[in-house]
């Protein structure tokens, strides 16, 4: 049966200016820097590019630099579960000669915290992990790195990499609904579920080999779904919870309807 659901010139001087950069750049080998080093400056003009473009999306990126000693942008995971390790990598070059460290700076809620490597040579890639223990997205969240050299040198910080962190959803609350209902009366169930940090869907199982999903629900939101039983009998309604990432909770607590022919069930 069917079922019913909830269910500038300055800007573009810039963008040029990032450009030229990364033509330069290009050439890796004529201006001392290794192929890796001269690739990220490529993906990093690129990043600057669509920053100014669409600076909502690719947030808190600064401004470009002349100078090759700016760290690659971070790469690792755009998304990531929440309290679980994220690893990230880097690499620079370093004009001035010498080892150097990089500082890494996790962005949560927008409260920096840093991290940092050993002295090492430039011209290596780097990696460092991080766990974020709260969920969003966007400026608030997520990485980006300079280094240090040996004698106390800074490099600009590199662009900023936004995460998303989500939870995996919480088991659903027991559905609310009927305790008895006559053969094909439409009956009403809903569910939430105590907490999640991203929107959720929900899969209601009625007991009689169908299911139906609904829309994405805010976290704690009631969803509510309608089904129709054809044969009288016992039913056992159930739902579950995932979100945008493919994470599902677990099944929750059954609701038992009972289904027949007369306007009274037992018990």
């Amino acid at each position: 049966m069917a079922n019913d659901g909830h269910a500038n010139s300055e800007t573009a001087d810039l963008a040029k200016s990032s450009c030229d950069s990364c033509k330069a750049s290009e050439n890796g080998n004529a201006v001392g820097l290794s192929e890796d080093v001269a690739t990220s400056l490529t993906e990093d003009a690129a990043i600057m590019a669509q920053y100014h473009a669409d600076p909502m999306n690719v947030p808190d990126v600064a401004v470009p630099s002349s100078q090759p000693n700016r760290p690659a942008t971070p790469q690792g995971p755009s998304t990531g579960e929440i309290n679980k390790l994220l690893t990230y990598s880097t690499i620079a070059s370093n004009p001035g000669g010498g080892k150097i460290r990089y500082v890494f700076e996790w962005r949560e809620n927008g409260v920096p915290t840093t991290s940092s490597t050993d002295f090492v040579l430039p011209d290596n890639r780097v990696s460092k992990r991080n766990a974020w223990h709260s969920c969003g997205q966007g400026s608030g969240f997520g990485v980006r790195v300079k280094f240090v050299d040996e004698s106390g040198a800074s490099s600009e910080w590199s662009y900023f990499r936004p995460v998303q962190i989500y939870s995996i959803p919480q088991t659903p609350n027991r559905p609310q609904g009927p305790d008895c209902a006559r053969i094909n009366a439409l009956c009403t169930f809903s569910t939430s579920t105590p907490d999640s940090c991203s929107k959720i869907k929900f899969i209601f199982d009625w007991g009689d080999g169908s299911r139906y999903h609904t829309g994405y629900y805010n976290s704690r939101e009631t969803a509510s779904a309608t089904h129709r039983w054809s044969r009288p009998g016992y039913y056992d309604v159930r739902a579950i919870a995932f979100n945008a990432h493919g994470k599902m909770s677990g099944w929750s607590a059954i609701k038992r309807i009972c289904v027949r022919s007369k306007s009274e069930c037992p018990g």
